[in-house]
């Protein structure tokens, strides 16, 4: 009866895989523009990269994310690395700030920032704009459990980000919970910006347990190096990373979620990226905003 009863547990997951992946929006609607016309006229790529969650996973991550970029003609004197015990809360809510001012970002530049971090929720908290009553944290490398004043809520990264100068910025968050940065109106939504979450708000992020990387940016790497492009044109943009991440996402992470489930006293888990597209504009998002080629 337990060998009848996981098998039709993985049949249904099976097929309620198969009705999600004929979900995912077409890309064919979606056209390319320029990056919009202001600053000096000249294009620079930079990144900064912080991650605190689990050294081996980061380690493997972070290298994978800034050798597909570097390989695309993204200079690693133009990336600034938070890694480990580096990456505490002070650290981040300045050097990456300092650092763009200094090196002189403006408007046609395109930033991007990546976090792989240990997230978690807490009840919301002035503003109170979440529908679900619930504030997203990451937890940088000197967090202590409860002790609010360690962790580092989305509303004040959001509150941050205003000072970032360019029109096109792109994050990308590898923490648990992470889609619930973009359902508020504090949080991370706002025009000039893409931002990639590695699942849900109610959800966890998974790992690749087989070569020790986070799932979401695995793909996303993977689909940097070149299956991205779908319009075969030699651009990738961040809207087409995350397309291509998204299915693979879920569907690795529900296998893994099934295995678990009967392995393990654990409920039934499975892994949603989610995308706010606020690029070029909160109000005109058609267009895409382009990664690859730097």
């Amino acid at each position: 009866m337990a060998c009848g009863a996981s098998r039709a547990v993985f049949v249904l997951a099976t097929g309620i895989l198969m009705l999600l992946a004929g979900c995912a929006p077409a890309l064919s609607a979606w056209h390319r523009s320029p990056v919009p016309a202001a600053g000096d006229g000249s294009v620079v790529h930079r990144a900064v990269v912080i991650a605190a969650g689990e050294p081996r996973r980061d380690t493997r991550t972070v290298d994978a994310v800034c050798d597909v970029l570097v390989s695309h003609g993204w200079q690693r004197d133009n990336m600034l690395l938070l890694l480990g015990d580096d990456a505490t809360r002070d650290a981040i809510l300045e050097e990456p700030f300092t650092w763009l001012h200094n090196q002189g970002e403006d408007a046609d530049d395109v930033t991007l920032f990546f976090f792989s971090l240990h997230g978690d929720q807490t009840p919301d908290v002035a503003p109170l704009d979440e529908p679900d009553s619930l504030d997203e944290y990451v937890c940088p490398a000197d967090f202590e459990p409860g002790d609010n004043a360690t962790y580092l809520l989305d509303d004040t990264l959001a509150e941050r980000f205003t000072s970032i100068r360019s029109d096109s910025l792109v994050a990308v968050f590898e923490t648990c919970h992470s889609g619930g940065m973009l359902d508020g109106s504090s949080d991370l939504r706002a025009s000039g910006r893409v931002v990639l979450a590695s699942c849900a708000a109610d959800e966890t992020s998974f790992p690749v347990y087989l070569n020790g990387r986070w799932l979401f940016p695995h793909y996303l790497a993977q689909g940097l190096r070149g299956p991205a492009d779908t319009a075969g044109d030699g651009h990738i943009s961040a809207e087409e990373a995350f397309r291509y991440a998204e299915q693979p996402t879920i569907i690795r992470s529900a296998i893994t979620g099934i295995f678990l489930f009967l392995l393990t006293p654990t409920p039934l888990l499975v892994q949603h990226p989610q995308m706010y597209d606020g690029w070029p504009s909160a109000a005109n998002n058609t267009a895409m905003l382009d990664i690859v080629p730097a």
